[in-house]
């Protein structure tokens, strides 16, 4: 958990000493692989808070699942809530080379946590119906037009709500979907 507060204590920093002339926006998103709504509140020139809930396909992680005699693929559907810093850091890179950064377009770092309740339905059982996730991550946003992707990757601690716990040395996150509306801050 230290590193945890080492983490949230970098993004508070960052916030304050890295301030530019680029500004991140509000944005609404409806999220199309994994059915979800998003909504990302700008915080800051650089800083943003993305949050997110809808219905989530994940596997199997092997400390928080009982042994399957299954050998065919472990997935589950499940509700989910997921919630993330991000801090852009190559906005003024992207601009210098005429690059857009209109509706959060960048790369970015962020602390990632997720909630997974109770499966809709599985090809497998965990020994709790709550599991929870968190860990930084690297990620890029895009968009075109009112078509928004991006893409997380980072590792993370995985438990629930009984004692089980895992590293998972690499996890990933792809979103596609649409920008629903946005509100303007400051200049792009």
């Amino acid at each position: 958990m230290k590193y945890t507060a080492i983490i949230i204590l970098f993004i508070v920093l960052s916030a304050i000493t890295f301030e530019s002339e680029a500004q991140t926006v509000d944005l609404w998103k409806l999220n199309l692989i994994t059915p979800s709504l998003e909504f990302e509140k700008s915080l800051s020139p650089k800083i943003t808070l993305a949050q997110k809930a809808g219905i989530t396909y994940s596997g199997s992680h092997p400390p928080l699942t009982e042994p399957s005699i299954s050998t065919g693929l472990l997935l589950q559907l499940a509700p989910f809530y997921d919630i993330q810093a991000r801090r852009y850091y190559n906005f003024e890179k992207r601009k210098a080379k005429g690059k857009s950064i209109e509706n959060n377009n960048g790369n970015y770092l962020t602390l990632r946590a997720q909630y997974v309740g109770p499966e809709i339905t599985a090809s497998f059982v965990r020994y709790s119906p709550h599991t929870f996730k968190i860990g930084p991550h690297w990620g890029l946003q895009r968009n075109e037009g009112v078509i928004q992707y991006y893409f997380n990757i980072g590792p993370a601690y995985i438990f629930d709500d009984i004692g089980n716990s895992a590293i998972w040395p690499i996890e990933f996150e792809f979103r596609l979907g649409w920008l629903l509306k946005k509100k303007n801050r400051g200049t792009l």
